[in-house]
């Protein structure tokens, strides 16, 4: 992957929470977040597509963008999620 690289994931079934996640953690990693960094954007776009699927009738769809900073990416380096 590329910086600025894009996932978008349909989230109608319950299946579509772990690509989700997975996806998440790919485009997190691919710009440079560290291991705990990955692992909170990987939760809060589970949760993210958990929720459409249990507060919308048909679900959702969740775009992910990958974006870089003066060729550089990465997370708040804190080690914790908020």
């Amino acid at each position: 992957m590329t910086g600025n690289d894009i996932f978008t994931v349909t989230v109608n079934k319950e299946s579509h929470i772990a690509k989700a996640r997975i996806a998440a953690q790919l485009l997190a990693k691919s710009i440079g977040f560290l291991d705990v960094e990955t692992g909170c954007v990987a939760t809060s776009v589970s949760e993210l597509a958990n929720n459409l699927l249990s507060h919308t009738p048909k679900g959702g769809t969740i775009t992910m963008i990958a974006i870089k900073q003066n060729g550089k990416g990465g997370g708040y380096r804190n080690n914790r999620c908020r």
